[in-house]
């Protein structure tokens, strides 16, 4: 087995997190990392009657820029095509309305991580 890359344990790390605010708020996890054709979803939480598609950006500190900036637009068409793909393959979300989330956390090594949640945030491809 391939020993995963730095920046690998790191994303996976803001994903752990991401998801732990989330259940805090009372949202349900569903999957994680889920793939097709059209792009890969970081997260995938219910709230309420919404499936919730969830970006996780992480980063230290904002000297690589801000986490909630990375996401150019491209990745969003493809995260809206996988929204759509992931509806269309489970049945028992066709009945319910889902969004695209954006989570963009900023790791301090002296600080607390900074969470910023935009809900609905990518509507646009």
């Amino acid at each position: 087995m391939a020993t995963p890359r730095p920046s690998t344990e790191f994303g996976r790390r803001g994903e752990d997190y991401a998801r732990a605010f989330l259940e805090r708020l009372g949202y349900t996890f569903i999957g994680r990392n889920w793939h097709c054709r059209s792009g890969e979803i970081d997260l995938i939480m219910r709230e309420q009657d919404d499936i919730v598609f969830v970006e996780v950006k992480t980063r230290h500190g904002e000297s690589a820029g801000r986490a909630e900036d990375a996401v150019p637009r491209s990745k969003a068409r493809k995260m809206l095509a996988a929204g759509e793909w992931y509806i269309t393959t489970h049945p028992e979300c066709q009945e319910l309305f889902w969004r695209c989330d954006l989570i963009a956390i900023t790791i301090s090594p002296v600080n607390p991580p900074e969470v910023a949640h935009y809900i609905n945030a990518i509507v646009i491809g």
